[in-house]
């Protein structure tokens, strides 16, 4: 999809994690408002709350 390929060109396969992104992407952006609780470990985020973070910020 980096290339610009439309989702239906896409194997089965590669559609799978496009559409799971999707639809996280869709449920995060339909909430009102997010409220984050999370320990500061070494003056940043937890791993667990980046792993939930860093698909939200793919371009």
């Amino acid at each position: 999809m980096r290339k610009g390929t439309p989702l239906e060109e896409l194997t089965r396969e590669e559609q799978q994690p496009a559409r799971a992104h999707a639809r996280f992407s869709d449920q995060f952006i339909a909430a009102d408002k997010y409220v984050f609780v999370n320990p500061m470990w070494n003056h940043f985020m937890s791993s667990q709350m980046k792993a939930y973070l860093d698909p939200l910020c793919v371009a």
